[in-house]
């Protein structure tokens, strides 16, 4: 379930991820670090 409060947020956050993931996959990476605003960090594996 996301967190974002409204629609907008949602496409911000689905956005950001797409400009990041594929620049990550490029350059080998098998993982990514998100950090929320509150500190807390979650991993996010690529398979």
């Amino acid at each position: 379930m996301s967190e974002a409060g409204t629609i907008t947020e949602v496409v911000k956050r689905a956005v950001a991820l797409y400009d990041v993931l594929p620049s990550a996959i490029r350059n080998g990476r098998e993982r990514v670090l998100l950090r929320s605003t509150d500190g807390t960090e979650r991993e996010l594996l690529i398979l």
